[in-house]
């Protein structure tokens, strides 16, 4: 197929998880502006679809059921091989993705470069070969680039319903009293243990934007989270709440709209409030901006370390590689706040 060819059906393929899915939104919209009579479908796992259900580009949602296998992935692709798919782009780049596109039976099949050996010698060698710094939401747009496709310059997308955004304001004006132009989101959490900011230096932080800076604190958080968002948030009373744990994503994401800022480790909510347009301070500690999961088109800070051992994964790992995790031990509350403030000082200022 060449860019001349309109495609009449295409499927996305990407199963997971937060953050890597809301990277793919710039190339659903690129293709749907290129290609707006093509039925557009997408295929992710079913725990994350509520990142795509408002997504207006997308014409139609299949979700693999959570801790789906390799048949239940073999059967999802051999029912969708009937339905006449013209591409395929697989913005996963996994095994399993791998075992859905060569069982969907579709004239083009299109991958985006995951550039392993580049992420590889990095970590193992500490020198970068990176090409550029581009964020991934780039490199997985440029999976369709043989279809003619093109970046619009804009940001993320995770629209949420109407009435998800009503109930989450009313959830606020009912827990957060007072003004709350000061409101400011903090993501305490992460999968993995060495991405984790030290709690006791999340608790300070906290508050010292209350005390300071007059702050509402909202923690932000999956269920794993809850207890963290507890620790940070109980010592301060009516000016902070921890919703991780209690808020879907789409609730998160309108919660994200009422703050000025999100304060997080490198975890996916970082990407959900540059989908919702709202400044990100981004903790950094075994990850680098080279891997291209830095905020996305909206204005940020990123605090971290130059130290010999970074970056040590990608993902994060349960235990400091050296057992001294300097990488997150060395940023103290006062770095962050400046990073915060910072920020802050170069926005135009509210009417």
């Amino acid at each position: 197929m060449t860019p001349e060819l309109t495609p009449k059906r295409i499927v996305i393929v990407r199963f997971s998880s937060l953050g890597d899915i809301l990277l793919t939104t710039p190339l659903v919209r690129a293709l749907k502006q290129r290609f707006p009579q093509c039925q557009l479908d997408y295929v992710t796992g079913s725990r994350y679809q509520e990142l795509l259900t408002a997504n207006p580009y997308i014409d139609n949602l299949i979700s693999l059921q959570n801790g789906a296998g390799i048949p239940e992935t073999r059967k999802l692709a051999a029912r969708l091989s009937t339905q006449g798919n013209d591409a395929l782009i697989d913005v996963h780049g996994s095994l399993r993705s791998l075992i859905f596109r060569s069982r969907s039976r579709v004239p083009l099949v299109l991958t985006f470069k995951k550039l392993r050996v580049h992420r590889g010698i990095l970590i193992v060698l500490k020198r970068n070969i990176y090409p550029d710094d581009r964020s991934m939401a780039l490199r997985m747009l440029d999976a369709g680039r043989s279809l003619g496709i093109s970046d619009d310059g804009g940001g993320l997308d995770f629209p949420v319903d109407q009435a998800v955004e009503q109930r989450v304001k009313r959830l606020i004006d009912a827990e957060i009293p007072g003004n709350r132009g000061g409101l400011i989101g903090l993501a305490p959490g992460a999968r993995h243990f060495t991405k984790r900011w030290l709690t006791d230096r999340w608790s300070e932080l906290a508050r010292i934007l209350v005390e300071k800076h007059h702050a509402a604190i909202v923690v932000l958080g999956g269920e794993d989270d809850h207890e963290l968002g507890a620790k940070v948030a109980n010592d301060l009373g009516d000016r902070a709440r921890n919703y991780a744990g209690r808020l879907t994503l789409a609730e998160s994401a309108a919660v994200l709209s009422h703050c000025r800022a999100l304060i997080t480790n490198d975890t996916g909510v970082l990407h959900m409030a540059a989908a919702r347009q709202i400044p990100v301070v981004a903790i950094f500690g075994p990850t680098v901006r080279a891997f291209g999961f830095y905020p996305f088109r909206v204005p940020n800070r990123i605090v971290e370390r130059s130290l010999y051992c970074r970056p040590c994964t990608t993902k994060g790992s349960a235990r400091c590689p050296l057992g001294h995790f300097r990488c997150m031990k060395e940023i103290a509350p006062a770095d962050v706040l400046f990073a915060y403030e910072d920020l802050m000082s170069s926005q135009p200022k509210s009417q």
